[in-house]
């Protein structure tokens, strides 16, 4: 009977610990970065999970080819902050000119009291001071997914928003060691009728989620 019982007692530790450990997984710490665009994911340890990050470009024309070519710069800005999030270069430079001029005018003058001359010089100096700021970044993105993607018919801007995560960059880099690189060729939208745009109204694209 106390064998039993122990056992039991064991069994629904056990079962305890398995219920509450996704639940202590999945605790994380989330920062965000609102003028970036950026939401970052960081787990027990302190180290990030998931990075998201969303990219907005206005629509010219609200039509499906206007929201799509749209949607693909979103998504490369969306890229490109991930990027300057892991690493960014800065560099100032100051500049500083002088230009020196110098003219000189000779003057003569024919009177009843005789010939007389005259000269004139005059010099002129400027200086400018120009300050320059750069900034670079430069990264290779591997295991980055498009989560979710839209338009909103109102502001008439299309969104992308991309996510990379431990979980997606592991699984890109074993399979870029097994796969040959190709190209691979972008089919555009289907053109409107001639003379006529066809506006797309508000809509939101789910993919899939990060692992």
């Amino acid at each position: 009977m106390s064998t039993a019982r122990s056992g039991f007692l064991s069994f629904a530790l056990i079962t305890a610990l398995v219920a509450f450990a996704p639940a202590v997984a999945a605790q994380t710490d989330v920062f965000e970065l609102p003028l970036q665009g950026i939401q970052i994911e960081s787990g027990a340890n302190g180290e990030w999970e998931r990075i998201y990050a969303t990219g907005v470009q206005p629509v010219e024309f609200p039509d499906r080819r206007g929201i799509t070519t749209a949607q693909r710069i979103a998504e490369q800005r969306a890229k490109a902050e991930i990027v300057k999030f892991f690493d960014q270069e800065m560099s100032a430079e100051t500049i500083v000119s002088e230009m020196e001029a110098t003219t000189q005018v000779s003057t003569r003058q024919l009177g009843s009291s005789g010939e007389s001359f005259g000269k004139e010089s005059q010099r002129v100096l400027a200086t400018s001071l120009s300050e320059v700021l750069r900034s670079y970044s430069s990264s290779t993105l591997r295991g980055v997914m498009v989560l979710e993607s839209g338009y909103d018919e109102a502001s008439e801007e299309a969104w992308v928003k991309v996510g990379i995560s431990r979980g997606s960059l592991a699984m890109a880099s074993a399979a870029r060691s097994d796969m040959t690189a190709g190209g691979q060729t972008l089919t555009g939208a289907q053109a409107a009728g001639a003379g006529q745009v066809v506006t797309q109204p508000t809509e939101v694209r789910k993919g899939v989620d990060l692992p």
